[in-house]
């Protein structure tokens, strides 16, 4: 049995203390997001604020974009809970949103995985991969996000007018109710969701484990920033999307009630939201505290204003201010440098 989510009478809010709250939180995350991922565009594009490998910037690029994408159908969500009803929002924007909401949340999945995976390679195989730069991360990404098509394109395919506004998330999306999701829906959850996030778990493990062989066997010891900013960027992703991954799991042996659904179709829904919602603006934060060359880049540009400083930032800086600019750091790696390489990988 399913429940009919563009029900106002059992899923809208019905109270405006609690509408005000998550219009609240929704503000926040899109505020944060907007701030948080533009001065990393800025800073790894104009200012060359990321002392990390070039292919692992690039990615880092890519998904700062998606999530400002992710940010602008949170924000669509906060503007509809100001009325509590669709009246602010009209139909184009309603598809586009149901459109645009499921290519960006498979974009976001295979760029965690392709940067985990990356970094690894790198890490693993530096004289095979000497050669690889931005540009290689760049095409790497651009494949990403078309495959990312899929859900998009199946749903032009299927019933492309499938689309409704739900009262459970005010927000729109799509539901499946063509006869041909019955068996899509398990096959593209299987390799569009469950693959990518278990080949997200298993290339952060084995990082980890290259991490420290390198450390062990190079004489110089290993420079864990960039090995922590990937593994950082996974662990939260998977932490944020373990609570919906919950959910879908055991709906289907969820007792349903007609007429009432139980806190789980409601409460733990939006808690799952809440909670992969929270990873849009994660990844400011994590630079912050993993790459001490964008934190340089934030003081020289912005002040002790954000939240990422420090007393002891502010007394020691990582790089002077006035060679910040303009620097870009070159780890390609040749034969004459293989083994310090390895030890200073980053």
């Amino acid at each position: 049995m399913l429940y009919n989510y563009s029900n106002e009478t059992i899923f809208g809010i019905h109270n405006d203390a609690e509408r005000y709250g998550w219009m609240s939180f929704n503000l926040f995350i899109v505020t944060t997001s907007f701030i948080g991922d533009s001065l990393i565009l800025v800073g790894s594009i104009k200012y060359n604020a990321f002392a990390l490998h070039e292919a692992i910037v690039a990615i880092i690029q890519h998904i700062a974009v998606c999530d400002l994408l992710l940010s602008l159908m949170i924000l669509q969500r906060t503007i509809v809970l100001v009325d509590g009803t669709d009246r602010l929002i009209g139909t184009g924007l309603c598809y586009i949103k149901a459109y645009l909401g499921a290519f960006t949340m498979s974009a976001s999945v295979f760029l965690v995985c392709g940067m985990t995976a990356s970094k690894f390679v790198l890490l693993k195989y530096p004289l095979r991969t000497g050669y690889v730069t931005s540009g290689h991360a760049h095409k790497l990404c651009v494949l990403l996000w078309t495959v990312s098509l899929y859900f998009p394109l199946t749903f032009l395919l299927t019933d492309r007018r499938d689309v409704a506004f739900t009262y459970r998330q005010y927000d729109c999306a799509y539901n499946f109710s063509s006869a041909a999701w019955k068996w899509l829906k398990p096959v593209s959850s299987l390799l569009l969701g469950l693959l990518p996030n278990l080949a997200i778990v298993i290339t952060t493990v084995m990082l980890l484990v290259e991490a420290r062989k390198v450390a062990r066997g190079a004489q110089s010891g290993l420079k864990w920033r960039g090995v922590m900013t990937v593994v950082l960027t996974a662990l939260i992703y998977t932490i944020s999307i373990v609570p919906l991954t919950v959910y879908y799991l055991a709906e289907p042996y969820i007792k349903e009630i007609p007429g009432k659904p139980g806190k789980f179709y409601t409460v733990f829904f939006s808690i799952s939201m809440a909670f992969l919602n929270l990873n849009t603006v994660s990844n400011f934060f994590i630079y912050c505290l993993t790459v001490k060359t964008f934190r340089s880049f934030l003081r020289d540009k912005i002040g002790g204003a954000l939240p990422c400083f420090t007393s002891g930032d502010i007394q020691q800086r990582g790089i002077p201010s006035d060679n910040m600019p303009g620097i870009r750091r070159d780890n390609r790696t040749t034969r004459n440098n293989i083994a310090g390489t390895r030890g200073k990988a980053r």
